[in-house]
């Protein structure tokens, strides 16, 4: 599974608000704070198999989750297949 954490949009930079995630695109991991934890409340993590921090581009998340299952299906295999 691959997951790509987007930046924050103006509103949400206007409004003040903060970065709920921490991404380690090494480790696989997205940890996720939640401000409204009471003390002592450790942060959320989940790992995947890829993940993408704020500053990745769609394109880097094609190239390197998408294009290979385009290219097998392309090639006549199926989908799925190619994932595994």
């Amino acid at each position: 599974m691959v997951v790509r954490c987007r930046p924050m949009n103006e509103k949400e930079v206007g409004s003040g608000c903060g970065l709920a995630v921490n991404v380690d695109e090494s480790r696989g991991i997205i940890t996720v704070k939640n401000r409204n934890a009471r003390t002592g409340e450790p942060p959320k993590q989940f790992t995947y198999d890829r993940v993408f921090g704020l500053d990745a581009k769609q394109v880097d998340l094609y190239n390197d989750a998408a294009r290979p299952i385009v290219n097998c299906v392309l090639e006549g295999y199926n989908g799925e297949k190619c994932c595994q």
